[in-house]
C-alpha cells in the first residue's frame, strides 16, 4: 500500500511538470526545431563564449 502510493506521487508530480512545462512552451512559441528552439539559441550564446575565449 505504501510503495503505490509513492509511485502515485512520483507519476504525478511527473506529469504535473510535464504538462505546466509542454503548456509554457506552447504560449511562448518555443517549438522543438526550427528558430525558435530553446536549445538553438542556448547552444549559439554558449558557443559564443568559448570561440572569444
Amino acid at each position: 500500500m505504501k510503495n503505490s502510493q509513492k509511485l502515485l506521487k512520483a507519476i504525478s508530480a511527473f506529469t504535473l511538470t510535464s504538462v505546466l512545462l509542454i503548456l509554457v512552451y506552447y504560449i511562448g512559441a518555443i517549438y522543438p526545431f526550427g528558430d525558435h528552439a530553446l536549445f538553438k539559441w542556448d547552444m549559439e550564446l554558449q558557443y559564443i563564449d568559448f570561440f572569444h575565449w
